[in-house]
């Protein structure tokens, strides 16, 4: 039994094919609004933000169907339906790190366990979360990290700087 022919003759059999349709294009709707639905109650659409003022990344809530919106900062630790949303938002776009956009070449002072290095930043070889560098003051060291071993960094210098 057929339940929809389009314009173009393609037939959907099933009511799971439309919920399926249906689901693609709300996702490719959010994409292109820059909206994050929270996948365990689809009327939750989550805003992202920064405030330069308080130096925090901050989201809006909104529930579609009741018309409502939060505004929560990231860090904030309530119990709320709107706050775990935040939260879920939060854990799924990580923000990213400056380190993490190091290129091949550049020196950064890296901080790991407290301590640190000024590192010259090389071709990790490996995978797209490690990185790699080589300390300054030691000969023959290279360190290949997971990002999330870095507790801080500050670009040094860039070859572009040089020029």
């Amino acid at each position: 039994m057929t339940i929809f022919v389009a314009l173009n003759g393609i037939q959907i059999d099933s009511a799971e094919g439309i919920d399926s349709l249906r689901e693609f294009f709300q996702h490719e709707r959010d994409a292109e609004l820059g909206r994050w639905r929270y996948p365990e109650d689809t009327n939750y659409v989550v805003y992202g933000g920064y405030s330069p003022g308080e130096q925090k990344r901050f989201v809006r809530v909104l529930n579609e169907e009741l018309g409502t919106v939060s505004v929560i900062y990231e860090g904030k630790d309530e119990r709320s339906r709107p706050h775990q949303i935040a939260f879920a938002y939060f854990e799924a776009h990580p923000e990213r790190r400056p380190w993490e956009d190091a290129k091949v070449g550049e020196i950064w002072a890296i901080t790991i366990h407290g301590n640190e290095e000024p590192c010259r930043v090389i071709d990790p070889l490996y995978s797209d979360d490690t990185l790699a560098f080589l300390p300054v003051g030691r000969p023959g060291a290279t360190w290949f990290l997971p990002s999330s071993s870095v507790t801080d960094a500050r670009k040094l210098w860039s070859p572009e700087e040089a020029s």
